[in-house]
């Protein structure tokens, strides 16, 4: 059985997805083709999205930019999308009869980084890439993208994709704790303008970007994915295509060391011999990229300790 690659690239909404179709469509997809995807969620609820093609892998798969059809009862959350449904084409050439396709995988965006941007952000610079299959970069993309998740912890929380129709809110840029509103403080009674207006925060966003209630170096409210975690990632990306592990498993020479050697010495007369292990690593670590954690420091992105924001 031959499964289709899975290379979505993360936009600002947060709501980016891979469909993959059951069958090659009449006409080519096509960026910025139109449709609707319905189908039933977990509950066997139908759910029908508008959606916007973003990007196209192969003839069958496709990334999508989705938003709730209007006058819908909220926005429906990732988690809640269908697995498996019909798509019925608005816009493109398979908008002419028959306009329907069969789709039968959503899968959630998974890169930060298109490979035209990672061939561009090196080209700029003069950095050498390795002759290397298009699906060969998409994956090392992939890997930095997981690299950078694991690695960093970034400011702000996931953006929420369980929202209200409300125009005037902006997930982007307000948010508030549930147990605030639970209060009294927000809201109000039926016919209220702020009835459903602070909702449960709740994601199914599948990466750390974009998020929201994150504030810059300079001060600057961020939006979408920034430069600098695409710029990161393409660093993080090309090590992969010469030869770097990323996230390796664990050498068992450092579990029966107890960690990694950080000292030795060997005395001679009388002779003596000692190791000092440094067990900070663990077990399992992360490769050193110091440029990537600069890149992401000097852009004042990155959070140390935990707590919760209330932004505004």
């Amino acid at each position: 059985m031959s499964l289709s690659p899975i290379f979505c690239v993360q936009d600002r909404s947060g709501t980016a997805a891979q469909l993959t179709l059951a069958e090659v469509p009449a006409h080519p997809v096509v960026v910025h083709d139109t449709g609707i995807y319905s189908g039933f969620d977990y509950r066997g609820v139908q759910i029908d999205l508008d959606f916007t093609v973003g990007q196209v892998l192969t003839d069958t798969d496709f990334g999508i930019t989705t938003i709730t059809p209007t006058g819908a009862p909220g926005n429906v959350m990732q988690s809640g999308w269908p697995k498996e449904g019909v798509i019925t084409w608005l816009t493109g050439d398979n908008a002419t009869s028959p306009n329907t396709s069969d789709v039968s995988a959503m899968s959630p965006a998974n890169a930060y980084a298109t490979v035209d941007f990672f061939l561009q952000y090196h080209a700029s610079r003069g950095n050498p890439v390795p002759a290397s299959p298009t699906d060969t970069i998409m994956q090392a993309i992939v890997n930095a993208t997981d690299f950078i998740d694991q690695r960093y912890r970034f400011k702000g929380i996931k953006l929420f994709q369980f929202l209200t129709d409300n125009p005037i809110f902006d997930p982007s840029i307000a948010f508030i704790d549930p147990w605030i509103a639970s209060l009294g403080f927000l809201g109000g009674g039926p016919g209220s303008d702020f009835v459903g207006l602070f909702t449960p925060s709740f994601t199914a966003q599948h990466t750390e970007w974009p998020r929201q209630g994150v504030v810059d170096y300079n001060g600057d409210s961020v939006y979408g994915v920034p430069l600098v975690v695409q710029r990161a990632t393409c660093e993080a990306a090309i090590r992969v295509l010469n030869g770097t592990q990323l996230q390796p498993d664990y050498d068992p020479t450092v579990v029966t060391s107890g960690g990694v050697l950080s000292s030795y010495t060997n005395e001679i007369g009388p002779i003596r011999e000692t190791k000092t292990y440094d067990t900070k690593l663990g077990l399992g670590f992360f490769p050193s990229i110091p440029q990537v954690d600069r890149m992401l420091r000097s852009a004042g992105l990155l959070l140390a300790g935990g707590g919760r924001s209330v932004v505004l």
